[in-house]
């Protein structure tokens, strides 16, 4: 039951953060870790926006045109 509401938790911070920015990633796997439960929603939210503006400076400075 905790791994489905992480994976929800999860999923509602990938949908707001989506629903503010046009992201050009491709696809991108996250891992519902146990210990998200129990991080505050905002929080969450963060550190996947976090996560996916790094991601995609990565991206960037990698792509040779």
């Amino acid at each position: 039951m905790v791994r489905n509401k992480v994976k929800r938790r999860l999923r509602a911070a990938v949908r707001e953060i989506l629903s503010q920015k046009e992201w050009s990633l491709g696809d991108v796997v996250l891992i519902a870790r146990p210990g998200s439960f129990d991080h505050p929603y905002a929080d969450l939210v963060a550190n996947v926006r976090w996560g996916l503006s790094h991601l995609e400076r990565v991206l960037k400075e990698d792509d040779p045109t």
